[in-house]
């Protein structure tokens, strides 16, 4: 998947790199059995207020997921666009479907590199992208960076993967934006369980750092190091918290997330930004009905 910026700020930026990849929940042997068909939906809605206005932005996206077998190793699942995606849109989106091994301990390895690179190579060509500009970002119709390593697809797969058969109250679960790890929480119900984690301030400095210099390429001037624009925030005051809250089907598997992410920065003009973003994943049963009506 072309990796977008669909907000100008360096903030929303920095926002959209902390929404990514969430660390594993503790596992066990991975559950499900092969031709289990999931429909994964992600909503996001942001909503902003700074010194000189406010703002708000929503996104939609989703996956296929497919159970495909069961091994010693741990389970092959694959992962494509969603259905009635076009085969226009299909061209555009090189990195599926993306066919994965989940261990037994929960990590992810790519199982069809030779065919993401052989789309890609197909997609830098129609696009009339040389290889020297990848890592690069652009604008056209949106901003975007041409990523030529095969092997990020597994950072989206692991955003989406809420596959945690050992889910369970006091389980420690860390967010990637968080500072440190926490236990979950039981809430009205056992089918609800929530950890609520402070924001990793120096994590998001550098995610914001590397917004900055992604803007610089697209507005075509010369982007600071990685270092500078990082000690540029050395005086910015931020704070926050992410709250992340997990909902149980009836087979105790993972049914929805809910991550609420607040962030304040305060700059040493005075000046303040503020953002909150909430972020919905569910993962439902595909029916063999809804397959076939594809």
């Amino acid at each position: 998947m072309l990796r977008l910026l669909t907000k100008t700020t360096v903030l929303g930026m920095a926002l959209s790199v902390l929404s990514a990849g969430c660390t594993p929940i503790e596992r066990g042997p991975l559950i499900g059995e092969a031709g289990e068909v999931y429909e994964i939906t992600v909503v996001s809605t942001s909503e902003s207020e700074r010194s000189d206005g406010s703002g708000s932005a929503n996104s939609r996206y989703g996956f296929v997921e497919t159970i495909i077998a069961r091994e010693r190793g741990g389970t092959v699942i694959e992962y494509d666009l969603p259905f009635g995606t076009s085969e226009q849109e299909r061209e555009r989106e090189w990195q599926f479907p993306a066919r994965v091994l989940q261990g037994v301990d929960g990590s992810l390895s790519l199982l069809n590199a030779d065919d993401l690179n052989a789309r890609l190579e197909t997609w830098l060509q129609a696009a009339e992208i040389d290889r020297s500009l990848c890592g690069t970002w652009f604008f056209t119709w949106n901003a975007f960076k041409v990523e030529c390593d095969v092997e990020t697809v597994l950072d989206t797969v692991a955003a989406v993967n809420v596959r945690h058969p050992t889910i369970g109250e006091g389980v420690m679960y860390k967010d990637p934006a968080a500072a440190v790890a926490g236990p979950l929480t039981a809430t009205d119900t056992p089918e609800t369980l929530r950890v609520v984690g402070s924001l990793n301030a120096d994590g998001y400095r550098q995610d914001e750092a590397e917004g900055k210099r992604a803007l610089a390429q697209i507005l075509g001037v010369q982007p600071p190091t990685l270092e500078d624009a990082i000690a540029a925030q050395a005086d910015d005051e931020i704070t926050g918290s992410i709250t992340t809250t997990f909902t149980l089907g009836e087979d105790g598997q993972v049914s929805s997330r809910v991550r609420r992410i607040e962030i304040a920065v305060t700059y040493p003009d005075g000046t303040f930004e503020r953002r909150t973003t909430t972020e919905t994943l569910t993962r439902r049963r595909v029916t063999a009905a809804r397959r076939e009506a594809d």
